[in-house]
């Protein structure tokens, strides 16, 4: 069963490079701020329970929705995986979300918990302050 399963997946990834669907090649340097994520990841949740906390003893959380100007940068490869990678590393961590990026205006939409700065990481993958 496990073989078939393989065998199947190997041809749908065939297919799916062949079309040329989702390209995806992110730079290294991208792909390896993922040694930031557990402290990033620890840090956000301390800054969610904190929030948490002072909604649950009736005080407002603190929160906002941010956009922030983001070097979306072209339709290749290497600009599609820093893309995601911006996506997928900065909302990984609970205090903050990528709602949406803008291509047009080449802005990020992000919702921050806390009254915390725009995290390094996405400084990191391309935000601008």
């Amino acid at each position: 069963m496990g073989v078939a399963v393989a065998a199947a997946g190997a041809v749908g990834d065939v297919i799916v490079k062949k079309e040329g669907f989702a390209a995806f090649r992110p730079q290294f340097r991208c792909v390896a701020l993922i040694v930031w994520e557990p402290w990033y990841v620890i840090k956000g949740t301390v800054l969610a329970l904190r929030e948490l906390a002072r909604s649950l003893v009736g005080r407002q959380p603190h929160f906002q929705f941010r956009t922030v100007p983001y070097r979306y940068g072209s339709q290749n490869e290497t600009a599609a995986g820093r893309r995601a990678l911006f996506s997928a590393y900065v909302t990984i961590s609970p205090d903050t979300i990528v709602v949406g990026l803008d291509p047009k205006r080449e802005i990020a939409l992000l919702h921050i918990l806390g009254s915390e700065e725009l995290p390094k990481i996405a400084r990191e993958l391309g935000a601008r302050v």
